[in-house]
């Protein structure tokens, strides 16, 4: 599928149309399931370095992952629903801030970038939903 064919902008209004018919949350997986495809489309060998990439955010060690094998080669892995990460990088907290909607970019030690409330400091360990990648609590 390339950028300027007739399948990209079809696939194009397809993913933008259901962008902004989807939850906050749904949004999201939609936009990950979408560059699976169009990076499985073009060769599929894309699409497991893709895969491999989004389950490497979320390896840090002693972590209990379920790797679902067929004929002796493995076919799924199984991340758990959370894990807790250390912010490693993030801006100076706010000592009056509050639980609210603004957010601010923190990185983990495994790299992912989440977006965390304004109280979260370097060096906190928080919860991090592994299906969306999102800041679930301080852990």
């Amino acid at each position: 599928m390339l950028f300027d064919s007739p399948a990209y902008l079809i696939f194009l209004v397809a993913v933008v149309y259901l962008y902004w018919r989807l939850s906050w949350r749904r949004q999201n997986i939609l936009l990950l399931c979408a560059s699976y495809f169009f990076y499985g489309w073009w060769d599929w060998r894309f699409l497991l370095l893709m895969m491999g990439s989004t389950v490497v955010d979320y390896l840090i060690a002693n972590l209990n992952i379920k790797v679902e094998f067929f004929d002796g080669k493995p076919v799924g892995v199984e991340l758990p629903q959370t894990v807790e990460l250390t912010v490693v990088e993030t801006e100076p907290g706010l000592k009056s801030a509050t639980a609210s909607s603004v957010t601010k970019p923190a990185k983990t030690e495994t790299g992912l970038v989440v977006y965390v409330p304004p109280f979260i400091n370097e060096g906190e360990k928080i919860r991090v939903d592994t299906s969306e990648g999102s800041y679930l609590s301080r852990a």
